[in-house]
């Protein structure tokens, strides 16, 4: 499959473009691209930049028309791509993130200052100056902003530098309250929780958000405020602070200068010495947790993993859950770049938040329109193999179709665990999927391919005997072996009750064939067990519920041959499927409202509302077809067709 790019459109662009692939990833690309070939100027391409990211349409256009009017000397018809491949790029490459307000943690004892702040200080000279700014200014462009704790894969907190702060322009965003504090971001805004990376848009009031929690001070068995269970005047170890732990430092640190000794690293006396707790816990003042250091090395012992808060560094996060979520309005908004490997930072109020800077997302969209384009398969297949709904799956199985990928139905002999390509590039559903299944554990017995449904499902059940029955009956309301839900659950039934009394007979037989009273007794009490149920194809209705119960769609429909030959002839143009979540509603103004979702005849779901002319009589499984536009008020309606389906008019399709 070819794509255009705009490699070869000229220099300018091939040397803007050559590091991604000629492919637009970062805010700074386009910034370059309208500055280098259609000569704006910074402040111009900067302008137009903050046009895109705001997704104003009426705005965009603007910004668009006035680039296409630019004099160069490209032909006309490589500006237009050129404009339009920037026009599509807006939809990735501006992502929010926090309103400036916010103050990020910092590791080292610089100022705190809110994110705005942060940026301004950096990037307009005018406001350095009116707030006296102009060393911390320049601090800023050559050391950057500091660094700040983030969240390593293991759940610990380490430092990270911040890279880079960019304003993002103005979006709705809303406020998550907690316990220890508030956050306010954008609706797409990623947390990292302890149910993976969460959008805020999608954090409900109970759920748990990571934060940086405090040290917790040891109990060394002194009773804090009092005199009378600590040392007195007089005493060994007395001090004259009201905290018997901050007692032990301070008797520490007095005998050592008393004594003049030397520094427990370097082995020198130096004017100013100190003591040090190795463990970072100032609570913590027993004697193997305390050393004698000059000020050097004290220094150095706590830089040595970076500039870090005294036992603050390699700490685990904790949770907090959110109390409140409430809309904030529109609020300019900046996103956070921090340095790799690990894309989170901490805010003053200890809360952990996700970086969301563009380049990081559009990296990603990059790499999967790369594979999604040259390995569409092995793409769809790790995507449904991801944890995803039913609604999904169905969406992705449609999606995967159009691209011509076949997709296979589960088969207890032909499935794996998982989703699977096989060697035609097509993709088999896979049996952990299928609700109740899950994790269960199989033996696959080799069948033959002139075995009938009904000999798959009893050598399958022959290999195991012990797996759990609601398991095979789920498998068998997946259709995995045939088109036979209830007969597979008669079957089990059978199975559980009389196989084993079968087998058992036939073990005795064996072990008596020299002794034919005994045989004749056991064959019987053989003879007399209840046959396995006779077999029968199950008509496609209940094929679909069965294999919807336990997938959330079917790979069947409902709508046969005949109705598409009766469409055929009667309709141009309409959507015909079943119908399902059919809900009669009111508005907020009070006005009745249908909403419903179709499944049409490629298994995929659309969904409806009416507002105007609501039918009454629509419910779930009805089969129907759906005029989407608005029926001719001069032409008569062709009214209902009982005996194949009926027609609603005037739904909008969401």
């Amino acid at each position: 499959m070819e794509t255009k790019t705009l490699k070869g459109i000229c220099p300018e662009i091939d040397e803007i473009l050559k590091d991604t692939s000629y492919c637009i990833i970062y805010q700074e690309q386009v910034m370059q691209i309208v500055h280098k070939v259609f000569g704006m100027t910074m402040g111009q391409a900067d302008m137009f930049r903050r046009a895109i990211g705001k997704k104003d349409p009426v705005l965009m256009q603007k910004m668009i028309s006035e680039l296409q009017q630019k004099e160069t000397n490209l032909k006309p018809e490589d500006v237009q791509h050129i404009v339009e491949t920037i026009a599509a790029c807006s939809g990735y490459l501006f992502n929010k993130c926090l309103v400036g307000t916010e103050k990020i943690m910092s590791v080292g004892n610089t100022r705190i200052m809110n994110i705005a702040d942060m940026y301004n200080c950096k990037n307009n000279l005018q406001w350095a100056k009116e707030h006296n700014k102009l060393a911390l200014r320049k601090r800023y462009k050559t050391k950057g902003y500091g660094t700040s704790y983030s969240l390593d894969g293991n759940g610990k907190l380490v430092p990270n530098r911040i890279k880079d702060i960019v304003y993002s322009g103005t979006e709705r965003c809303l406020t998550l309250y907690t316990n220890i504090g508030d956050i306010t971001c954008t609706y797409n805004h990623k947390f990292p929780t302890p149910k993976g990376e969460m959008l805020a848009g999608n954090i409900k009031v109970g759920d748990e958000l990571y934060y940086m929690g405090f040290p917790k001070r040891k109990d060394y068995g002194f009773k804090q405020g009092s005199y009378t269970n600590i040392p007195q005047k007089g005493q060994k170890g007395f001090q004259e602070k009201p905290d018997g732990a901050s007692r032990l430092f301070d008797e520490f640190v007095l005998n050592n200068k008393e004594n003049n000794n030397p520094c427990e690293k370097c082995s020198k006396v130096r004017k100013r010495m100190e003591g040090h707790h190795k463990d970072g816990d100032r609570a913590n003042n027993t004697k193997e947790n305390l050393e004698w250091l000059c000020v050097g090395c004290h220094k150095k012992e706590h830089y040595k993993n970076g500039r870090t808060i005294m036992g603050r560094a390699d700490k685990s996060a904790e949770t907090i859950t959110v109390t409140n979520i409430l809309p904030a309005g529109y609020k300019e908004v900046y996103s956070v770049e921090m340095e790799a490997p690990y894309h989170t930072f901490t805010l003053q109020n200890r809360l952990i938040t996700s970086n969301s800077h563009s380049a990081a997302y559009a990296y990603t969209a990059y790499q999967t329109l790369f594979l999604k384009t040259f390995y569409p398969s092995e793409f769809y297949c790790a995507l449904l193999n991801s944890d995803i709904d039913a609604e999904k799956t169905s969406e992705y199985i449609f999606e995967a179709k159009c691209q011509g990928i076949p997709i296979y139905p589960p088969d207890a002999y032909l499935s794996d665990k998982k989703w699977k390509k096989d060697k035609e590039g097509g993709l088999r559903y896979g049996l952990e999927k299928i609700k109740n299944v899950g994790k269960a554990e199989f033996i696959y017995p080799q069948i033959s391919a002139n075995m009938t449904n009904e000999q798959k499902l009893i050598t399958f059940m022959d290999a195991n005997p012990t797996v759990n029955k609601q398991v095979v009956i789920s498998m068998g309301k997946a259709l995995c072996f045939g088109n036979c839900p209830t007969w597979v659950e008669m079957y089990v039934d059978w199975f559980k009750k009389a196989y084993s009394r079968k087998q058992e007979c036939l073990e005795r037989i064996e072990k008596f064939q020299d002794n034919p009273k005994k045989v004749s007794e056991w064959t019987e009490k053989m003879n007399s067990i209840e046959s396995s149920p006779s077999y029968f194809e199950d008509n496609v209705g209940a094929c679909v519920d069965a294999q919807t119960e336990v997938l959330g769609f079917s790979f069947l429909n409902k709508i046969t041959a005949e109705y598409d030959t009766y469409l055929a002839d009667n309709y141009n143009d309409i959507n015909i499927g079943e119908l399902s979540q059919v809900r009669y509603i009111k508005t907020r103004a009070g006005k009745p409202m249908l909403s419903f979702t179709l499944t049409d005849r490629n298994n995929f779901q659309h969904k409806y509302v009416m507002f105007r002319n609501i039918p009454s009589e629509l419910s779930d499984g009805m089969v129907v077809n759906v005029k989407e536009e608005p029926p001719n008020p001069y032409k008569k309606n062709s009214g209902f067709n009982s005996s194949i389906a009926k027609e609603v008019s005037r739904a909008k399709k969401v």
